[in-house]
């Protein structure tokens, strides 16, 4: 009599295995978490947010707040979404939440208005145009008004 192929010894594993892999899809992986079915998340802002991540060492982020943040907080996109800065050694702390871990300074980031992170944008442009496109864009891209 042939023997099977689950009389192997690699029969069990590879069920095992393959059962493993079809519950940790089931449970599912998001943005690098695991999720659980909990409360929906909390809102925290009526409108979007961008937020700045920054040090207070950075040159770059120093000449954003002196060049571009009254601007943009004076423009449309500034009204639709205004400008929050975050000092990069807190990220985790905070109650926004970006897809990835922030690394560089200064990254400016468009938050829904869970915190959660829609668009990212790294470094200074120079000057508040394109910081106020590229929300503009984001913003429209979300039907935010």
């Amino acid at each position: 009599m042939q023997s099977g192929w689950l009389d192997r010894p690699y029969g069990l594993a590879m069920i095992f295995g393959v059962t493993f892999a079809m519950v940790a899809a089931f449970i599912g992986i998001t943005d690098g978490r695991w999720t659980t079915p909990k409360e929906p998340p909390k809102q925290i802002s009526t409108r979007p947010l961008l937020v700045v991540y920054e040090t207070q060492t950075c040159g770059w982020c120093i000449r954003l707040r002196e060049d571009a943040a009254d601007a943009y907080q004076a423009s449309d996109a500034g009204q639709r979404a205004p400008l929050v800065f975050i000092d990069k050694s807190k990220q985790g702390s905070s109650e926004f939440h970006p897809r990835r871990f922030v690394s560089a300074t200064p990254t400016l980031i468009v938050m829904d208005v869970y915190g959660r992170e829609v668009e990212r944008m790294t470094g200074y442009p120079g000057g508040p145009e394109p910081i106020i496109d590229f929300v503009e864009k984001v913003l429209d891209k979300m039907g935010a008004e």
